[in-house]
């Protein structure tokens, strides 16, 4: 049979450590959106106790809750208890990190599918392109190590632009998963200081930057294939005039082909 598999990386709480007007409120409103989108697996970037204490709260009887050690800011891996069955996890360090930066993976099965899920969140800033880019072929590393049966997912938000590119060889088998589906213009920026002003800017320039990524390797069956892209996050919070998070989220959904 065929059904679909929302992935859900996403920054919803990202900014809410450096921005602490209205966490709260945007807290909450991330967290029911993601429980409204019906989300099988999602990826957080930047969370900090506070967040996390109320995603454990309002998510806690419907996923597993998979964190990195809980620090100053951290991520987290959800699995939907209903549909993915947790195998295991690990985190993998960034050694030469200065932000405290991880990787994490964790094994899941879905209706019988394995799959590798990969979480982070990559270096930050300009200044710190050699680092980032280190720490992505880390990750592109671990996707093209891995079992060739396993269908491998790799997100979050990755910071990635400008010159970083200029030193990164991506695997052939290593799709971006906006590029794979069509590279819609609507879709391009997660990162965008046009339209949400979260964060105010300094200066003349509004940057818009698709930071928030996501990367598929897929298993010799082919077995699970993406069909979708789209942003969430992109409605103001009521009651406090600002959005969830200064990043947008990315939804991907995905087909699956099971045995029947």
């Amino acid at each position: 049979d065929h059904r679909d598999l929302h992935s859900f990386p996403t920054r919803r709480s990202s900014d809410l450590g450096l921005d602490p007007v209205s966490v709260g409120v945007r807290t909450r409103r991330a967290m029911e959106i993601i429980k409204e989108s019906g989300a099988d697996i999602v990826f957080l970037q930047e969370l900090i106790p506070m967040t996390w204490d109320q995603c454990q709260v309002i998510m806690g009887n419907d996923y597993h809750l998979i964190p990195t050690p809980i620090c100053q800011y951290f991520t987290a891996i959800l699995l939907k208890k209903t549909t993915v069955m947790l195998d295991s996890q690990r985190i993998i360090p960034f050694p030469t990190s200065q932000m405290m930066r991880k990787l994490q993976v964790v094994q899941a099965n879905v209706k019988g599918i394995d799959l590798k899920l990969m979480n982070s969140h990559l270096e930050s800033t300009a200044q710190h392109s050699v680092e980032r880019v280190k720490q992505l072929n880390v990750a592109l590393d671990e996707m093209t190590s891995s079992d060739p049966k396993v269908n491998v997912i790799f997100g979050g938000d990755t910071n990635l632009g400008g010159r970083d590119f200029n030193s990164i060889v991506f695997p052939e088998n290593v799709k971006d998963l906006w590029e794979e589906l069509g590279c819609n213009g609507d879709t391009r920026y997660t990162w965008d200081t046009q339209y949400n002003d979260n964060k105010k800017m300094m200066g003349p320039g509004r940057p818009r930057c698709r930071f928030d990524r996501l990367y598929i390797r897929k298993s010799t069956d082919e077995n699970v294939k993406p069909v979708a892209f789209e942003l969430s996050g992109i409605e103001r919070v009521k009651g406090c005039d600002r959005f969830p998070s200064d990043h947008w989220a990315i939804v991907a959904h995905f087909s699956i082909k099971t045995e029947t």
